[in-house]
């Protein structure tokens, strides 16, 4: 009698299991919803939940926009401005291989005194300066607003830092009297980055001594390869707004130009994001 039952017991879990197995069939071919960029679930060839592969890049779910860390007009002479701010990317992975700017000069009653834009890089986790020169405004401005919008967000393969390179000698000066001009700035730039870069870009500062920016100008050395130096000059032919009394040189590379590019870090994703 029990094995009876027992065999019994045993067919009808048999059977149970094929009708399950023919329900759960049933509801995925019919009623099960079909993977989307919106279930909540790592499915199709997503790179994490909802995002990368068929859905959108996962960069444009977390990346974060720049940061304005300071800004400072600055008097050249009279009617005539120069602009600088210093920017941060807060993205580990992210860099932007291309954003926009637009810097508006402001009187007191929010009237555009003046408005200038382009565009500029950044490598993630990085910070540079922009620098905008020769502004000409009618008076002095009473307050500048920065936006920054457009960002073509670009995730880099291998990417183990900025480019290297050395700042060397970097010397403020006095023009002689009876030579033309007011100051300048000479230094050294060491390529210490592992590669050759078409061109570099340097963004050269004048502080005073509670680190004010007193003047600011920019150069660009072509041609740059892999353990050379370059020698620069940069001068002013007008006096600054304050004591100067030490230069502040910044090099930067464009990574993600074709023209420019260091292999090691190919992108591998892409994406445009507009705020």
């Amino acid at each position: 009698m029990e094995r009876r039952l027992f065999k019994q017991f045993v067919i009808g879990g048999v059977y149970l299991i094929i009708f399950a197995l023919i329900g759960w069939g049933a509801y995925a071919a019919w009623f099960k919803p079909a993977p989307s960029c919106f279930d909540n679930i790592k499915n199709q060839n997503e790179e994490d939940v909802d995002c990368g592969g068929a859905c959108e890049p996962c960069g444009r779910k977390t990346a974060q926009p720049l940061e304005l860390v300071s800004q400072r007009t600055l008097p050249v002479r009279p009617g005539v401005y120069d602009f600088v701010a210093r920017l941060r990317n807060p993205n580990a992975l992210y860099g932007a291989e291309r954003f926009q700017y637009t810097v508006r000069w402001l009187d007191a009653n929010r009237r555009v005194l003046a408005e200038r834009g382009g565009t500029a890089y950044i490598l993630p986790r990085g910070t540079r300066y922009l620098v905008v020169q020769g502004v000409a405004l009618n008076e002095p401005p009473a307050q500048t607003e920065v936006v920054f919008d457009a960002y073509n967000w670009v995730r880099l393969k291998e990417y183990q830092g900025e480019p290297r390179f050395l700042v060397r000698q970097a010397m403020l000066e006095r023009v002689a009297a009876g030579e033309p001009g007011f100051a300048a700035v000479s230094a050294v730039i060491v390529n210490k980055s592992g590669f050759d870069f078409q061109e570099v870009d340097i963004n050269v500062l004048v502080l005073d001594a509670a680190q004010n920016v007193l003047a600011v100008n920019r150069t660009v050395q072509h041609a740059f390869t892999n353990d050379s130096e370059r020698a620069f000059r940069v001068s002013w032919p007008d006096p600054f707004a304050g004591d100067p009394q030490r230069p502040e040189v910044e090099a930067l590379a464009n990574v993600f130009d074709d023209a420019n590019h260091l292999q090691q870090f190919r992108p591998i994703e892409r994406f445009q994001q507009t705020e």
